[in-house]
């Protein structure tokens, strides 16, 4: 019989996770947010266009170093935290505290990414041009390649902070320091949307580079303070490159980094196809993604950062019967929350485009190319999370491997669908958001099958599928007042009528409103758990019992 694991089982335990994971999403969705005020700034001064399409082509590479591979619950922060949580001990005041050991291998792994990703990032200064034509393909414009050759340049600084800057995650968010980590990426924000706001628009689109190299370097500087405020230093051994837990480090990490790198590889191969689209083409793929990455991501970290140390919990106590509990708690609140908002994404997502973009240089066909792409990216949110959930019980097994060699199959599988739907059946932005989805639906099915073959015979796959019915069955009252909302709004005052941002508060009104209070109904009718725990938390937040 499995060995029980009271800090994963109980009530307090449980309790504990979702007050981490509800103070993540508190901060995190100020993040998101200033990151959405921000894109709504650069669609409004840039619109879709040259300028536009070129600061996101060069962004790609810093942004897989800042953001997939440096971000929370990328393979930095991961392998950091697998490997350190049992080099931690307590002090007299009962808290967490990283142990000299700790201290030493910290400061010489941080040494070493620093050198690694120092000379990555000077490689990527040099070749920035040779790298921007091979990205784009040879289908791309002359000015299109050079714009995005010196944006690359300017900001290719990021790699080196973004290796510094996921170390530093992970070993704050093993002490249980949050904060920082998930507000500083606020600060690159808030220098972009001042840059525009003081320099405006420029023919170049340098200003938003610029922006992004400082946002990036107060990113970093700002999660210092609390590093050297826990003990840690920049005081390297040699002797500590080759320790065990060094080593396990490396072998963890490197397998992440390169399954992270397959999922960068599928954004080139999709900039590869879209070199033959439309101006404006890839900026739509980029902002669909963004729109939909804001409440995905924010749900998607508010939970698995507090829920992967957890996870390695009972993983090192060989607890299935635990880790298949908290995997249908976790899944399933995920799906609970995010599944309105796909409804949303998925069938009405212009009216809010024109609400929210519909200014400045954003004109209508920019919006209708959003809409689209938009519509076919929401479709895999469910899928989504059930697949970052599976990875990161690989990586609670140690195993980094797994997870790198589905994505290596699903590159190969992402240029075969762009070509079908490109190619030969001439679906422009909609045949690579379609294709992102498919291949979101083949990582999940491949991992949890491979999973279950090598790690996790108790895979709650039938409880997952029970609460997705459910979860569906919940939803339909939803879809009646999405449908409703929409051919009802020309009832409505012309005056009102003659407003974008009406008709989508309108849509929000009946569908999360109305339709939002029978869908939480009949979850609970339905038997949903995660919908009686939120009523539970909020019955003991707002209506304690007085003595």
């Amino acid at each position: 019989m499995a060995d029980a694991s009271p800090s994963s089982t109980t009530p307090k335990a449980q309790g504990s996770l979702l007050k981490a994971a509800g103070f993540m999403a508190i901060l995190l969705l100020l993040s998101k947010l200033a990151g959405f005020a921000r894109d709504v700034m650069i669609a409004q001064h840039y619109g879709f266009s040259l300028m536009s399409d070129a600061y996101f082509a060069a962004f790609q590479l810093p942004q897989f170093s800042l953001i997939l591979l440096g971000g929370l619950g990328g393979p930095f922060h991961t392998a950091t935290v697998s490997i350190f949580t049992a080099l931690l001990e307590k002090n007299p005041q009962d808290k967490l505290v990283p142990s000299e050991r700790a201290k030493q291998l910290a400061s010489t792994l941080t040494t070493l990414t620093g050198l690694v990703f120092a000379i990555l990032s000077v490689l990527v200064y040099v070749f920035a041009h040779p790298i921007m034509s091979l990205i784009l393909g040879n289908g791309a414009k002359p000015e299109l390649v050079d714009l995005a050759s010196q944006q690359l340049q300017i900001m290719s600084p990021i790699i080196l902070i973004g290796g510094l800057v996921g170390f530093l995650y992970g070993a704050l968010n093993m002490l249980h320091v949050y904060v920082w980590p998930a507000l500083s990426p606020v600060v690159m924000s808030v220098v972009m949307m001042l840059a525009l706001v003081l320099f405006g628009a420029d023919e170049t689109g340098l200003v938003l580079a610029w922006a992004s190299l400082l946002g990036a370097v107060l990113q970093w500087v700002l999660q210092l303070p609390e590093f050297f405020g826990k003990g840690f230093s920049f005081m390297p051994r040699l002797k500590e490159w080759q320790s065990p837990e060094a080593k396990a480090w490396y072998q963890l990490l490197w397998p992440a980094v390169l399954g992270s790198t397959m999922g960068q590889l599928m954004i080139y191969v999709d900039m590869f196809f879209v070199a033959d689209l439309p101006e404006g083409a890839w900026s739509a793929v980029v902002f669909s993604n963004r729109l939909i990455q804001l409440p995905l991501g924010v749900l998607q970290t508010a939970l698995l950062v507090p829920l992967f140390p957890r996870l390695v919990e009972l993983v090192n106590a060989k607890n299935p019967d635990g880790l298949a509990s908290l995997l249908v708690k976790g899944i399933g609140g995920l799906w609970f929350l995010s599944l309105p908002m796909m409804l949303i994404l998925g069938l009405a997502p212009l009216p809010f485009i024109e609400s929210l973009f519909s200014h400045g240089n954003f004109g209508g066909d920019d919006a209708s190319l959003l809409a689209v792409a938009i519509a076919w990216q929401s479709l895999q949110i469910i899928p989504y999370f059930a697949r970052d959930t599976v990875t990161r019980v690989f990586y609670a097994y140690q195993d980094s491997k797994t997870p790198m060699l589905v994505g290596l199959i699903a590159i190969a599988l992402k240029a075969v669908m762009n070509y079908i739907f490109i190619v030969k059946l001439k679906m422009g932005v909609a045949g690579i958001t379609a294709s992102i989805t498919l291949i979101t639906v083949f990582n999940l099915v491949t991992l949890s099958i491979l999973l279950h073959r090598q790690h996790f015979k108790q895979l709650p796959v039938k409880a997952l599928v029970v609460t997705l019915v459910k979860l569906t069955l919940a939803s339909v009252p939803m879809l009646g007042m999405l449908y409703v909302a929409q051919h009802s709004f020309g009832d409505l005052p012309v005056a009102m009528q003659s407003f974008a941002f009406a008709k989508a508060v309108w849509l929000s009104l009946l569908t999360l409103g109305v339709g939002g209070a029978f869908y939480v109904g009949a979850c609970h009718l339905l038997g949903i758990s995660e919908v009686g725990e939120v009523v539970l938390r909020l019955k003991q937040k707002f209506f304690k019992p007085t003595s």
